[in-house]
């Protein structure tokens, strides 16, 4: 779903919903807590034109972000 989308000079700031659909047992073994499938979180995206296109230049999934930023501290072995 996307419940807001502005055009601010001539680009698009889009605010959608989306939800996971699926989560790996060792994903899920890792997080804490784990994101709940089916369930909505909250996104946005800018896009710009660009030669007869739209460029996707920001995309901020905070709940998705959060939870690949723990993953990749877990691989790399920092611990927060």
């Amino acid at each position: 779903r996307m419940p807001s989308i502005r055009s601010p000079r001539g680009g698009r700031e889009i605010e959608f919903f989306y939800e996971w659909t699926e989560i790996s047992p060792p994903a899920k073994a890792l997080l804490f807590p784990p994101p709940r499938t089916g369930e909505e979180y909250l996104g946005r995206a800018t896009l710009e034109r660009e030669q007869g296109a739209w460029k996707v230049t920001s995309l901020v999934t905070r709940d998705f972000d959060e939870t690949l930023s723990h993953l990749q501290d877990i691989a790399s072995g920092v611990r927060k």
